[in-house]
Protein backbone atom coordinates (compact mmCIF):
# COMPACT_ATOMS: atom_id res chain seq x y z
CA UNK A 1 0.00 0.00 0.00
CA UNK A 2 1.34 3.39 -0.84
CA UNK A 3 2.33 5.77 2.13
CA UNK A 4 0.53 8.99 1.45
CA UNK A 5 -1.03 11.90 3.52
CA UNK A 6 -3.96 11.36 5.53
CA UNK A 7 -6.35 14.35 4.31
CA UNK A 8 -9.62 14.54 3.81
CA UNK A 9 -11.64 17.44 2.38
CA UNK A 10 -9.64 20.77 1.36
CA UNK A 11 -10.45 22.85 -0.92
CA UNK A 12 -9.63 22.75 -4.66
CA UNK A 13 -8.08 25.57 -6.38
CA UNK A 14 -6.82 23.70 -9.92
CA UNK A 15 -6.52 20.71 -11.94
CA UNK A 16 -3.68 20.24 -14.44
CA UNK A 17 -3.00 16.90 -17.22
CA UNK A 18 -0.63 15.66 -19.37
CA UNK A 19 -0.32 12.66 -21.68
CA UNK A 20 -2.17 10.37 -18.81
CA UNK A 21 -1.36 12.08 -15.60
CA UNK A 22 -3.99 14.25 -13.63
CA UNK A 23 -3.40 16.43 -10.72
CA UNK A 24 -5.12 18.36 -8.39
CA UNK A 25 -4.36 20.82 -5.71
CA UNK A 26 -5.73 21.69 -2.95
CA UNK A 27 -5.57 24.01 -0.03
CA UNK A 28 -6.05 23.53 3.94
CA UNK A 29 -7.22 19.86 3.87
CA UNK A 30 -8.05 18.30 6.97
CA UNK A 31 -5.22 16.01 8.30
CA UNK A 32 -5.39 13.14 11.01
CA UNK A 33 -2.04 13.55 13.10
CA UNK A 34 0.18 16.39 13.70
CA UNK A 35 1.22 16.63 10.34
CA UNK A 36 -0.77 19.78 8.72
CA UNK A 37 -0.70 20.79 5.14
CA UNK A 38 -1.49 24.02 3.73
CA UNK A 39 -1.72 22.50 -0.02
CA UNK A 40 -1.48 19.31 -1.72
CA UNK A 41 -0.51 18.44 -5.17
CA UNK A 42 -1.96 14.64 -5.47
CA UNK A 43 -0.84 13.10 -9.17
CA UNK A 44 -3.11 10.20 -10.61
CA UNK A 45 -1.74 7.78 -13.66
CA UNK A 46 -4.19 6.73 -16.22
CA UNK A 47 -8.30 5.73 -14.67
CA UNK A 48 -6.51 5.49 -10.86
CA UNK A 49 -8.72 6.78 -8.41
CA UNK A 50 -5.75 6.52 -5.73
CA UNK A 51 -3.31 8.78 -6.04
CA UNK A 52 0.68 7.58 -6.12
CA UNK A 53 2.39 10.77 -5.97
CA UNK A 54 2.24 14.06 -3.55
CA UNK A 55 3.78 17.02 -3.25
CA UNK A 56 2.99 19.37 -0.32
CA UNK A 57 3.67 22.16 1.79
CA UNK A 58 3.40 20.91 5.27
CA UNK A 59 4.53 21.49 9.05
CA UNK A 60 4.55 19.41 11.97
CA UNK A 61 3.17 20.83 14.63
CA UNK A 62 4.16 18.72 17.22
CA UNK A 63 7.98 19.13 15.79
CA UNK A 64 7.60 23.04 16.03
CA UNK A 65 6.35 22.39 19.61
CA UNK A 66 9.58 20.44 21.09
CA UNK A 67 11.54 22.89 19.09
CA UNK A 68 10.71 25.89 20.25
CA UNK A 69 10.64 24.59 23.81
CA UNK A 70 14.09 23.35 23.38
CA UNK A 71 14.64 26.75 22.04
CA UNK A 72 15.74 25.69 18.79
CA UNK A 73 14.62 27.26 15.69
CA UNK A 74 12.79 25.15 12.11
CA UNK A 75 15.50 23.93 9.70
CA UNK A 76 16.54 26.38 6.85
CA UNK A 77 13.99 24.80 4.35
CA UNK A 78 11.43 25.47 6.28
CA UNK A 79 9.95 29.45 5.47
CA UNK A 80 9.40 31.89 8.30
CA UNK A 81 6.09 30.47 9.05
CA UNK A 82 7.53 26.86 9.39
CA UNK A 83 5.97 25.57 6.17
CA UNK A 84 8.03 22.24 4.37
CA UNK A 85 8.29 21.49 0.83
CA UNK A 86 7.56 17.32 0.91
CA UNK A 87 6.89 14.40 -1.12
CA UNK A 88 5.45 11.14 -0.74
CA UNK A 89 6.83 8.61 -3.60
CA UNK A 90 7.33 4.99 -3.68
CA UNK A 91 5.85 4.45 -0.08
CA UNK A 92 8.16 7.15 1.28
CA UNK A 93 7.74 10.76 2.94
CA UNK A 94 10.76 13.02 2.55
CA UNK A 95 10.69 17.13 2.94
CA UNK A 96 13.01 18.72 0.62
CA UNK A 97 15.51 21.51 1.42
CA UNK A 98 15.07 24.15 -0.84
CA UNK A 99 14.10 27.28 1.51
CA UNK A 100 11.51 29.18 0.23
CA UNK A 101 8.00 30.37 1.14
CA UNK A 102 6.20 27.07 0.62
CA UNK A 103 3.15 28.82 2.11
CA UNK A 104 2.69 30.85 -0.88
CA UNK A 105 0.57 29.51 -3.29
CA UNK A 106 2.39 30.49 -6.70
CA UNK A 107 5.85 29.67 -5.42
CA UNK A 108 4.72 26.22 -4.11
CA UNK A 109 2.41 25.61 -7.52
CA UNK A 110 5.30 26.33 -9.40
CA UNK A 111 7.46 24.13 -7.60
CA UNK A 112 5.12 21.25 -7.43
CA UNK A 113 4.79 20.82 -10.92
CA UNK A 114 8.11 21.18 -11.73
CA UNK A 115 8.75 18.40 -9.34
CA UNK A 116 5.18 16.31 -10.79
CA UNK A 117 7.00 16.61 -14.28
CA UNK A 118 10.31 15.45 -12.91
CA UNK A 119 9.01 12.44 -11.36
CA UNK A 120 6.75 10.94 -14.28
CA UNK A 121 8.97 12.81 -17.19
CA UNK A 122 6.46 14.79 -18.89
CA UNK A 123 7.69 18.22 -20.77
CA UNK A 124 4.80 20.15 -18.91
CA UNK A 125 1.27 19.93 -16.90
CA UNK A 126 -1.44 22.43 -18.59
CA UNK A 127 -3.75 23.79 -16.33
CA UNK A 128 -6.80 22.35 -17.17
CA UNK A 129 -9.13 24.03 -14.82
CA UNK A 130 -9.26 27.24 -12.67
CA UNK A 131 -11.71 25.87 -9.34
CA UNK A 132 -12.43 27.93 -6.12
CA UNK A 133 -8.65 29.32 -5.75
CA UNK A 134 -7.71 32.55 -7.02
CA UNK A 135 -6.38 32.42 -10.77
CA UNK A 136 -2.66 30.77 -10.88
CA UNK A 137 0.35 32.82 -12.56
CA UNK A 138 1.58 29.66 -13.88
CA UNK A 139 -1.21 27.89 -15.98
CA UNK A 140 1.47 25.98 -18.23
CA UNK A 141 5.30 25.38 -16.59
CA UNK A 142 7.56 24.22 -19.24
CA UNK A 143 10.03 21.96 -18.38
CA UNK A 144 11.26 21.91 -21.97
CA UNK A 145 11.54 24.29 -24.53
CA UNK A 146 8.01 26.56 -24.93
CA UNK A 147 8.20 28.76 -27.95
CA UNK A 148 6.10 31.25 -26.37
CA UNK A 149 7.78 31.78 -23.51
CA UNK A 150 10.02 34.34 -23.82
CA UNK A 151 9.30 38.06 -25.15
CA UNK A 152 11.80 37.35 -28.07
CA UNK A 153 10.27 33.74 -28.62
CA UNK A 154 6.89 35.95 -29.16
CA UNK A 155 8.39 38.72 -31.15
CA UNK A 156 10.03 36.06 -33.50
CA UNK A 157 6.93 34.32 -33.83
CA UNK A 158 4.76 37.49 -34.33
CA UNK A 159 7.41 38.99 -37.47
CA UNK A 160 7.32 35.55 -39.24
CA UNK A 161 3.57 35.39 -39.31
CA UNK A 162 3.33 38.95 -40.20
CA UNK A 163 5.52 38.38 -42.94
CA UNK A 164 3.78 34.96 -44.11
CA UNK A 165 0.71 36.90 -44.56
CA UNK A 166 2.08 39.74 -46.16
CA UNK A 167 3.73 37.14 -49.13
CA UNK A 168 -0.38 35.70 -48.84
CA UNK A 169 -1.76 39.35 -49.95
CA UNK A 170 1.12 40.39 -52.01
CA UNK A 171 2.37 36.64 -53.89
CA UNK A 172 4.81 36.59 -56.62
CA UNK A 173 3.17 35.82 -59.92
CA UNK A 174 4.07 33.78 -63.48
CA UNK A 175 3.26 34.61 -67.06
CA UNK A 176 2.01 31.75 -68.62
CA UNK A 177 1.53 30.73 -72.59
CA UNK A 178 0.17 27.79 -73.59
CA UNK A 179 0.17 27.86 -77.33
CA UNK A 180 0.76 24.73 -79.46
CA UNK A 181 3.72 26.27 -80.85
CA UNK A 182 4.76 28.32 -78.09
CA UNK A 183 4.80 27.29 -74.87
CA UNK A 184 6.92 29.22 -71.82
CA UNK A 185 6.36 30.66 -68.27
CA UNK A 186 8.66 33.62 -66.91
CA UNK A 187 8.24 34.76 -63.29
CA UNK A 188 6.83 38.75 -63.05
CA UNK A 189 7.13 40.74 -59.66
CA UNK A 190 4.91 41.07 -56.80
CA UNK A 191 1.03 42.66 -56.47
CA UNK A 192 -1.57 42.59 -54.72
CA UNK A 193 -3.88 39.44 -54.66
CA UNK A 194 -6.85 41.12 -56.13
CA UNK A 195 -5.12 43.46 -59.10
CA UNK A 196 -2.47 41.02 -61.14
CA UNK A 197 -0.09 42.40 -63.18
CA UNK A 198 -0.79 42.30 -67.01
CA UNK A 199 1.18 40.31 -69.19
CA UNK A 200 3.83 40.89 -71.97
CA UNK A 201 1.24 38.86 -74.48
CA UNK A 202 -2.13 39.54 -75.08
CA UNK A 203 -2.13 36.01 -75.33
CA UNK A 204 -0.21 35.23 -72.68
CA UNK A 205 -2.18 34.36 -68.95
CA UNK A 206 -0.73 35.14 -64.96
CA UNK A 207 -1.04 33.36 -62.07
CA UNK A 208 0.15 33.22 -58.71
CA UNK A 209 3.65 31.75 -58.74
CA UNK A 210 3.04 28.67 -55.92
CA UNK A 211 6.04 27.07 -56.16
CA UNK A 212 7.69 30.38 -55.45
CA UNK A 213 5.15 31.29 -52.60
CA UNK A 214 5.57 28.27 -50.62
CA UNK A 215 9.33 28.60 -50.93
CA UNK A 216 9.20 31.97 -49.67
CA UNK A 217 7.32 31.40 -46.60
CA UNK A 218 9.41 27.96 -45.26
CA UNK A 219 12.17 29.77 -45.77
CA UNK A 220 10.76 32.43 -43.54
CA UNK A 221 9.42 29.89 -41.18
CA UNK A 222 12.81 28.37 -40.87
CA UNK A 223 14.92 31.28 -40.52
CA UNK A 224 12.22 31.81 -37.30
CA UNK A 225 12.29 28.44 -36.11
CA UNK A 226 16.25 28.89 -36.00
CA UNK A 227 15.94 32.00 -34.34
CA UNK A 228 13.83 30.62 -31.63
CA UNK A 229 16.04 27.43 -31.03
CA UNK A 230 19.04 29.91 -30.61
CA UNK A 231 17.34 31.68 -28.24
CA UNK A 232 16.14 29.24 -25.81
Amino acid sequence: MNYMPVITGGIPLATYKADNIRAILVKNPESVGPIKYRYVMMCFVGGAKIPDYFVTSEKNEMQDQLLEAAGLQQGSNADSSGWLLGIFSDGKHSTLNIPSDWGDFETFEQEAIRLVCKHYGVKFLTNDKMLKGRPSASSTIDTGMDITKSPFRRLAISIALIIAVAMLVFPPWKEVLDHPKLKYEKPLGYSVITNPPEPSRSAAGVEIDFSRLILQIGAVLGISLLAIVKAS
